[in-house]
């Protein structure tokens, strides 16, 4: 596995769903709703496993999670910004970063070690 590194860009669920789409690298699609009433889309690419959890009709919590797995970093963020909610976080195997100022990219102050 990876780590995150300075100058990284954090991108978008929406960003990541394009790319794969353009060069299609999207292999299977799977869209159900959870047992606390949000509806979850997980789709199998050729180099991960890209996720969206979003509120449902009757689901309380307004929030949207969108995480992104590959072999060498995981991609997690939330917001209200549904398919366009940025990824805040990049975990590696020894290192995460944060996004603490929203500039979009991993400043050397926004990434740490895990204890």
């Amino acid at each position: 596995m990876s780590e995150p590194k300075v100058g990284m860009k954090f991108s978008s669920y929406y960003q990541v769903l394009k790319n794969a789409q353009e060069k299609n690298e999207v292999k299977n699609t799977s869209i159900y709703t959870t047992d606390n009433g949000r509806v979850r889309t997980d789709i199998d690419l050729k180099k991960g496993l890209l996720s969206l959890e979003e509120p449902g009709k009757n689901s309380k919590d307004k929030r949207t999670d969108v995480e992104y797995v590959t072999d060498k970093l995981i991609f997690r963020g939330s917001g209200t910004e549904g398919q366009n909610t940025k990824f805040s976080e990049i975990h590696g195997k020894k290192t995460y970063a944060c996004d603490l100022n929203q500039n979009g990219i991993i400043d050397s102050n926004e990434i740490f070690k895990y204890e």
